[in-house]
């Protein structure tokens, strides 16, 4: 059994990319993952920030199975290191 993958989080209806948790999840039974680091495909900004939304979501969501990653745009200046700092506090983002 796998323990550690890296996974990607976003809905992207009708791409071969559409990753929604419960595909993510799915995948991970299917290749004998147990537990992996989660982000989505692009950098999270202010510009985005459903995509942190979603990341805290399907880490609470995935009983202790994801890890969320805080994959963020660095050129997000004060809005982005605020909103990096939110990730931080939820608990879900590492």
């Amino acid at each position: 059994m796998i323990w550690d993958a890296h996974m990607h989080l976003q809905s992207l209806p009708g791409h071969p990319w559409d990753s929604p948790l419960d595909r993510v999840l799915r995948v991970m039974d299917e290749a004998g993952v147990e537990k992996a680091v989660i982000m989505p495909y692009c950098e999270i900004s202010p510009a985005n920030r459903h995509l942190l939304d979603e990341t805290i979501e399907a880490v609470e969501k995935s009983r202790g199975r994801l890890i969320g990653f805080a994959r963020m745009d660095p050129k997000g200046e004060e809005k982005g290191l605020c909103l990096f700092e939110e990730a931080l506090r939820s608990g879900a983002i590492q």
